[in-house]
């Protein structure tokens, strides 16, 4: 693929920019004010090798949904041949003006509201449904389990809270459930930034910009990843008043508690180390989020939560060194054996 993604027709996959295995499709919505809106959905079917995606023993078929974080896209290989080698089928998900789903026109990442996010889950939640049964038969039983990172922890458990009937367990990689550093200074920030985010919701908020998490991650930099470079650019996307009030407005509803009643598995780093600029321990911490502050946070999502630390973690335990994110998938093993078993 180049800049941006092509669109597919409906029931239609391409193969995906992830090579042998992965297909993508396009969910295509109501255009808005900047033109066509779409959301892409990615499977991970591959011909041979490494287990066998299958029912469970009681008929019902297991899926996997991932979301990405803010300025992100799903690029996690090892991820989706993870969840097949425990027999579980596995789809991701870029948002509306994310990743796969950027066009021309759009401003990325933009939304004024985290709802707007519901048409594109409960229509990539449908197509998964129509997929397995294609595949595996309409007596199929899909069930699916939700797995987000970072801003997309966020969004899906606001979702699930919402829509209960949707995802039978949620798994969140360092969710981030709070503004950094209280909630009275979110209300703060909230109060100033609603009389300008109604007037003008895409007016740029000057904030500090920084590279450090891109270059934790990119093989360009002190990284292993190879990062498209327009679906997770050097510097996060700009931030805009409409957008911050939406995420502000998301965690006040997480203060409040959301009651969401399936297992939930949280991930998060043992240590933050937050800063302007680039140190070497940002590659043995979390240098986006305040964990602690977001640790204070995490039980408000339910009644049955599971809050694992992992030692030298990064923002996305996933993309951490290779030894850390093989501990990460360990603890995610463990936990699934009791609650998905």
């Amino acid at each position: 693929m180049g800049e941006f993604a092509e669109d597919t027709v409906d029931g239609e996959w391409r193969p995906d920019i992830l090579g042998d295995g992965f297909e993508y499709t396009t969910l295509h919505f109501e255009d808005d004010d900047e033109g066509p809106v779409s959301a892409t959905l990615v499977r991970f079917r591959p011909d041979s090798g490494g287990g066998t995606a299958s029912t469970t023993t009681q008929g019902r078929v297991r899926a996997v949904l991932y979301l990405h974080g803010w300025s992100d896209y799903f690029y996690h290989r090892r991820l989706a041949e993870y969840w097949h080698e425990q027999g579980v089928h596995f789809f991701a998900l870029d948002l509306r003006r994310f990743g796969r789903s950027l066009r021309k026109w759009t401003t990325p990442g933009f939304i004024t509201d985290l709802t707007e996010y519901d048409e594109d889950l409960t229509t990539a939640k449908r197509r998964i449904h129509d997929d397995l049964k294609a595949l595996l038969g309409d007596e199929a039983d899909v069930e699916l389990v939700g797995m987000a990172h970072s801003t997309g922890g966020l969004v899906m458990s606001l979702f699930a809270a919402r829509h209960p009937e949707t995802f039978a367990a949620l798994i969140l990689n360092s969710p981030w459930l709070e503004f950094y550093g209280s909630t009275p200074l979110r209300n703060t920030v909230g109060s100033l930034l609603t009389p300008l985010a109604r007037r003008n919701p895409r007016q740029l908020v000057k904030l500090p910009e920084v590279d450090h998490y891109w270059r934790s991650l990119s093989r360009e930099a002190d990284g292993e990843w190879d990062l498209h470079p327009v679906w997770r650019p050097r510097l996060a996307f700009p931030i805009r008043a409409g957008w911050l009030l939406a995420i502000l407005n998301g965690h006040a509803q997480v203060s409040k508690g959301l009651n969401i009643q399936t297992p939930i598995l949280a991930l998060y780093s043992e240590r933050s180390k937050l800063g302007l600029s680039f140190v070497p321990e940002m590659m043995a911490a979390d240098s986006v989020l305040d964990v602690d502050v977001n640790l204070k946070r995490v039980l408000s999502l339910g009644n049955n939560v599971t809050v694992v630390r992992i030692a030298d973690g990064m923002h996305d335990l996933l993309s951490s060194s290779s030894d850390v994110r093989e501990g990460a998938y360990a603890a995610i093993t463990r936990w699934s054996q009791g609650y998905l078993r």
